[in-house]
């Protein structure tokens, strides 16, 4: 198993995001990315509850960017009305996927396509890397 490897108001951004770079996504060895990708795979292919894969995926996509956390939102609603709403929050390494479950239907939110950091990046469909989403 590889190293690190875990199982169990819409206003402008161009401030605040910016596209990730080639650097920036090769910030591991070449091998150590290809062995958590191949774990990633054999954990796709056998996990048959669909929290608890997205939960992993989360976890070993926040080893592989070196990223703090990670949410997945959930795109809803009609063509013409379309909507994030969260599906799992903060997970990391440390986090727990029952914990990250229960923030998520806490939250009970719907973010309007293009309204900030994730309604912008689902409107778009390009990953953006941020200092801090917080601020």
């Amino acid at each position: 198993m590889p190293k690190g490897y875990y199982q169990g108001s819409s206003t402008s951004l161009s401030g605040l995001v910016r596209p990730i770079t080639a650097s920036e996504s090769d910030l591991h060895t070449q091998s150590e990315d290809m062995g958590l990708f191949m774990e990633l795979v054999r954990d796709i292919a056998t996990e048959l509850d669909l929290d608890t894969l997205c939960y992993k995926i989360l976890t070993n996509v926040n080893l592989l960017t070196c990223a703090d956390r990670a949410s997945l939102f959930l795109v809803e609603g009609t063509r013409d009305s379309r909507y994030l709403v969260p599906k799992l929050f903060d997970v990391s390494v440390e986090s727990d996927l029952e914990v990250s479950i229960e923030k998520a239907r806490s939250e009970l939110c719907r973010i309007p396509l293009g309204v900030g950091i994730a309604g912008q990046v689902a409107l778009s469909k390009e990953a953006v890397r941020t200092g801090d989403a917080y601020k």
